[in-house]
């Protein structure tokens, strides 16, 4: 029964990835190239027109407050005669287009003009195909900086929905209306469930970009930083390159914040710009990011059954548009795809010489998704590139918590028994674990209940079939799961804990109810919900249409309108309001609304006296590890480490003495001094040691008794407690303080307590060296206090933990390894199984390469591949019927 079970299994989820490589490239419908041609013929005519009104609305605009608001979405809805909408399907469309645009309207700002929304080409008389009413070219809109036209087209593909902008207000520079096209059929025989509301939501969210300035056409009027006017097709090229990568022609953007934000993500400081998409039709062709190297954000282009983020990338392209004043990046979720993998990763992805945990080797492995979010079967598709890639199908997402029956279960007990759990908190671990023997054949992998702590260090796994909780303490780590009388099996742990919880920023609970979008973890609920699903209507309203809520003294209104103790990230505690309020854009975390009150940046900026710049001037370095301004060493106005000055403050006295910069004002001894008096040193010339004690400079035999000379630091550090003499570090005493109980034990001294040194204090009385913590200079391993960590543990806050399981040895992190035991090889801080000459890794094992070129056997293999997967199914079903 069992080989039946499992060929059952096989067989199930290979038809389910034939079914899932259908993508939904998001093919044009409206006939944009016509449009922007025809608009910028009427363009250039009008070009030597005197205007008066848009002199008019200089002035006036001139006179305005500078200060910047929120953008003012607003919106017509139209449908022919013969279009049948059902009121339950208004009010859904309804639905995800006032979410989508009341994200957008809290992402940009722009400062507001005291006149309606006019669109002034009334030679144009339509926006990309749609006929405007008169009413819109005299009297314009009302309370609106961007009017979109949405309309119908019933079409038999899986096309969603098309957008583009219109008329970019040639005053305004920027985009004041456009168009979203809705396929009906779509929208008619959709089940409407969260999940589903939550994809529609990320399309509109994903066409209405495309109106906002991602878009190759919008690219000509982006605004130059270096003439504040439009690049024009003229010189688009400075920012818009083509380039052959791979036997394509390839787009590649190079604007300002778009090339600082992918060196940085992706740790690769000789990358010339963002790839498009190399892919599809010419409609989707360079109008996305290239898939392979960032699949599952937002503007890739296809959707992913796991969603898309709204990631940094997309902050920067608004950004490098010039249309909006600000671009608040706290609205941005977290994405992990091939960030810090470097230059290998970008250029060659799946061809590169490294494996990466974000392709499988070859198409058909049955494996979770990279997010966690689902299992499937990995292929390639028509935008990756020719790289396999694990894509769910919906009974495999683990966060398809409103689905009801499993394509690969056997009888109601079946998923019970392998303990899987469907929420919107659930993700998909390697597991075997099963009630009983009759699930042991299942692939081994589990959907389960999880949830990280705050600080991202630990996984918090439930099971409910047994309601006990596990806990993850270190990445790779392999838990039992048993109850005291059973073994149940085993679970692995994530093998990135920040990736890992990066994805429960990703989704929220129950995917805000069709009620709200999903920021951080946290919903933003529309106006008359609240809840941490958006799923509770309001009983009283506020003055700006939000629910009333009070909460306890010692709580604060969150965006999904509940009390909590804490704010979410990109907010701070309003003690007077009682709320939770929007820190200043630049800031990223912060305890007051000005730029004057953060606490962390982004990733482009650091902290400088609780501003975040992106440069951080003179005397200062950008130290990439803290993200904070660092100041140089005294008298340095050039750095780029505290160690190392690269020009000193001739203005004011300082001049370079090796690496250093010596006062001149100061004694001969001394490097620097207190102003105004040369004798009191606050560094030491080179030979010299600083004595803060006395603030003098000493050679090295002459520091004071329980102090000895530091090389590194050039000063007189004290010896450890208990010593009264060091020599060449504070632990290597030579005698130790016999009045206060201190003993010399071999080089350090040790003081006579309750615990048997060195433990400073015990687990239990009735064990003297079951340590609790150490004395200074000595690491907790386990339960004893050890001078240096032990081969195969790192140092992490006085405490020796544990390596991942392939590295000999680590550092700084339990998957940073510094070597790797006999059978495994390091590459890029990671071990990895050795392959011999003329193998390659597959699957986790090593196989003899195939006689062609690696590129040919790929080539072939995509060729081919829904093909031998068809092949496959029907050998499967051979079989299966010669066992019966």
């Amino acid at each position: 029964m069992n080989k039946l079970l499992f060929i059952f299994q096989v067989i199930t989820n290979i038809a389910l990835a034939i079914y899932n490589t259908t993508v939904f490239e998001n093919t044009q419908f409206l006939d944009k190239q016509n449009y922007y041609q025809h608009v910028d013929s009427i363009m250039k005519q009008k070009q030597n027109e005197t205007n008066e009104n848009f002199i008019k609305r200089g002035r006036r605009f001139i006179q305005q407050n500078q200060e910047t608001h929120s953008l003012r979405i607003t919106y017509d809805i139209f449908k022919e005669n013969d279009q049948i909408i059902t009121e339950e399907l208004q009010t859904y469309i309804e639905s995800l287009l006032d979410t989508a645009f009341s994200y957008y309207q809290s992402l940009l700002y722009v400062k507001h003009i005291d006149q309606n929304n006019t669109f002034y080409l009334k030679e144009l008389n339509n926006c990309l195909g749609f006929l405007i009413e008169s009413d819109h070219f005299v009297t314009g809109i009302e309370e609106s900086d961007l009017h979109l036209y949405i309309s119908f087209k019933q079409s038999d593909t899986d096309i969603i929905a098309s957008a583009g902008h219109c008329y970019i207000d040639p005053f305004l520079q920027r985009p004041t209306f456009g168009r979203i096209l809705l396929n009906l059929s779509y929208f008619q025989k959709i089940n409407r469930t969260n999940l589903q509301f939550f994809r529609d939501l990320q399309s509109i969210m994903h066409e209405t970009l495309h109106i906002l300035g991602f878009s190759t056409a919008s690219m000509n009027y982006w605004i130059d930083p270096e003439t504040n006017e439009p690049y024009t097709f003229k010189n688009v090229h400075k920012i818009l390159k083509q380039k052959m990568i791979d036997d394509r022609e390839v787009s590649v953007l190079s604007s300002a914040n778009i090339l600082k934000t992918i060196r940085v993500y992706y740790g690769c400081e000789s990358i010339e710009g963002m790839l498009l998409e190399n892919q599809g039709s010419d409609y989707t062709k360079n109008q996305h990011w290239e898939r392979s190297i960032l699949m599952n954000e937002l503007m890739s282009g296809s959707s992913n059954p796991e969603g898309g983020v709204f990631s940094l990338f997309n902050i920067a392209l608004l950004r490098d548009t010039g249309f909006w004043d600000v671009v608040d990046e706290n609205q941005a979720n977290p994405i992990y795809w091939g960030k810090n993998q470097g230059c290998q990763f970008y250029e060659n992805k799946c061809q590169a010489d490294l494996k990466y945990d974000e392709f499988e080797d070859i198409d058909g492995i049955f494996d979770c998704s990279f997010t966690g979010e689902g299992f499937g079967v990995s292929q390639t598709d028509p935008f990756s590139d020719d790289c396999p890639i694990i894509y769910p199908t919906d009974s495999q997402l683990c966060i398809n918590y409103e689905q009801y029956q499993q394509p690969y279960k056997i009888d109601n007990k079946y998923q019970d028994n392998l303990m899987f759990n469907y929420s919107t908190q659930s993700r998909c671990f390697k597991s075997t674990i099963s009630l009983d023997d009759s699930a042991a054949s299942f692939a081994n992998f589990r959907c389960l209940k999880s949830f990280c702590n705050e600080e991202g260090t630990q996984v918090t796994i439930q099971i409910d079939q047994l309601q006990i909780d596990f806990i993850c303490k270190q990445e790779g780590q392999t838990l039992l799961v048993e109850d005291g009388t059973k073994s149940y099996g085993k679970i692995i742990c994530p093998k990135s804990f920040p990736r890992f919880c990066s994805s429960f920023q990703n989704i929220c609970p129950q995917f805000c109810s069709q009620n709200g979008y999903c920021v951080k973890g946290k919903c933003h609920c529309n106006r008359g919900f609240f809840g941490n699903d958006c799923s509770q209507r309001c009983n009283e309203e506020n003055e700006d249409g939000q629910c009333a809520i009070k909460c306890p003294p010692d709580q604060y209104i969150n965006p999904d309108r509940t009390c909590s103790k804490d704010c979410p990230q990109g907010y701070f505690k309003n003690s007077e309001s009682k709320t939770c309020e929007k820190c200043d854009f630049s800031c990223s975390k912060c305890n007051g609304p000005s730029n004057q009150n953060c606490l962390d940046c982004h990733i482009l900026s650091y902290l400088k006296n609780n501003t975040c710049v992106s440069e951080c001037g003179e005397g200062y370095f950008k130290n990439k590890q803290s993200k904070q301004c660092q100041k140089c060493i005294e008298g340095c106005v050039k750095c780029s480490n505290d160690k190392v000055c690269e020009e000193c403050d001739a203005l004011n006295g300082y001049i370079q003495s090796s690496n250093l910069c010596k006062n001149t004002f100061c004694d001969s001894q001394c490097l620097t001094c207190v102003p105004h008096q040369k004798e009191k040193c606050t560094s030491c010339s080179q030979d010299y040691y600083l004595d803060k004690t006395q603030q003098t400079c000493q050679d090295s035999n002459n520091c004071p008794p329980g102090y000895y000379s530091d090389y590194e630091k050039r000063e007189c550090i004290p010896c450890d407690e208990g010593c009264l003499l060091c020599k060449n570090s504070s632990y290597n005493c030579q005698s130790c303080d016999e009045t206060k109980n201190y003993t010399l034990f071999g080089n350090k001294c040790f003081q006579l307590i309750n615990c048997f040194s060195p433990c400073k204090t015990c687990l239990d009385e009735s064990n003297s060296v079951k340590c609790a913590t150490c004395v200074h200079n000595y690491y907790l391993q386990g339960e004893e206090c050890v001078e240096q960590c032990s081969i195969g543990y790192y140092l992490h806050e006085n405490k020796c933990l544990k390596c991942n399981q392939n590295c000999e040895s680590c550092i700084n992190h339990s998957d940073n390894c510094m070597s790797c035991s006999q059978d495994k090889q390091l590459s890029n801080s990671k071990c990895y199984s050795k392959c011999m000459q003329g193998q390659i890794w597959v699957n986790g094992f090593c196989v003899d390469r195939p006689v062609a070129s690696y590129n040919a056997v790929i080539q072939n293999r995509v060729l081919s591949a829904k093909n031998n997967q068809f092949q496959l199914l029907i050998l499967c079903l051979l079989v299966l019927i010669a066992l019966i």
